[in-house]
């Protein structure tokens, strides 16, 4: 029963049939549910890739790198979440050479705090990929599990005499890709870690088994639970949703009906007044003609 409830709803499995692969194919987003900040998110077994900009705020004398753009992809590369953030201190350098900020950037710029809550929201019980995540949650100012976290700048296997290979590095030898090369962008990046991460899937995650296998294993089953009530809690919403539009359409045709009765009805009364009133007509030409008679009899006597 157990396997039952995780093929209902893990939409991370393959997807069989023909009409199935052309909903995935035209609608990257297909299978996807609004989370709590009302951002649509992939199913939480999927992982998601994050990669963050930095500015340098504080003063001339003390800077130090903040918050300035958070981008996160989901595996098949579409844009989850991208905005740029206000830093909690003066910018002092934009990095515009690196960054390619200006002040012009953060015009629609949001708070810190909001962004923290709305990230916290994609990323929480999810497994996250991408390049150097030990800075970016430092400047987002939380923490996530180890298990959950897949950060190409620690595998061991990206290493170069003991020290962490570059993004650029990695797409050019990895991917054959050319990233990075004038300044950076948090998507690319994002989407190239995920690229990474996905051929390394197997062999990553199977270094993994012997240090959180059980801790892994139990939180799916979790997850996978939850993601079950929620989904029963969305059909359900959705069920009552439709009830009260149903309701309120028969309350609104019932209106329609009655007023369309109550016009009918009024017809009815100005068609009554009027033969009333032609009634009365008729009667009072009737008697003025027996008047006339009557005064012509009386003149002829």
């Amino acid at each position: 029963m157990k396997d039952a409830l995780i093929q209902k709803v893990d939409r991370s499995a393959p997807v069989k049939g023909k009409a199935a692969k052309k909903d995935k194919d035209t609608d990257p987003t297909a299978g996807w549910v609004l989370n709590k900040c009302k951002i649509l998110v992939p199913y939480i077994l999927e992982p998601v890739a994050m990669d963050c900009e930095m500015v340098l705020a504080g003063s001339a004398q003390r800077s130090s790198s903040v918050l300035a753009r958070v981008s996160i992809v989901a595996q098949n590369g579409h844009v989850i979440y991208d905005k740029m953030v206000k830093p909690m201190a003066k910018i002092v350098d934009y990095l515009t050479p690196i960054t390619g900020f200006t002040k012009n950037s953060f015009t629609n710029a949001i708070d810190h705090r909001v962004c923290a809550r709305e990230v916290d929201s994609i990323l929480r019980d999810r497994i996250v990929v991408g390049h150097g995540l030990i800075n970016d949650f430092k400047v987002l100012m939380f923490s996530h599990p180890a298990m959950l976290t897949r950060d190409l700048a620690t595998y061991s296997k990206f290493q170069r005499a003991g020290k962490a290979a570059k993004l650029r590095e990695l797409a050019q030898e990895q991917l054959g890709k050319t990233i990075q090369e004038s300044t950076h962008d948090s998507v690319e990046d994002a989407r190239v870690a995920m690229e990474i991460y996905a051929q390394h899937k197997v062999e990553w995650e199977k270094s993994l088994s012997t240090q959180f296998g059980y801790k892994l294993a139990q939180h799916r089953r979790v997850v996978v639970k939850r993601a079950a009530q929620e989904e029963k809690h969305r059909e359900l919403q959705a069920l009552l949703a439709a009830k009260r539009l149903e309701k309120a359409d028969r309350k609104r045709k019932r209106e329609e009906s009655r007023k369309e009765s109550d016009d009918d009805d009024d017809d009815d009364d100005d068609d009554d007044e009027s033969s009333s009133s032609e009634a009365e007509a008729k009667e009072g030409s009737g008697d003025d003609s027996g008047s006339e008679s009557e005064s012509s009899d009386s003149d002829s006597d």
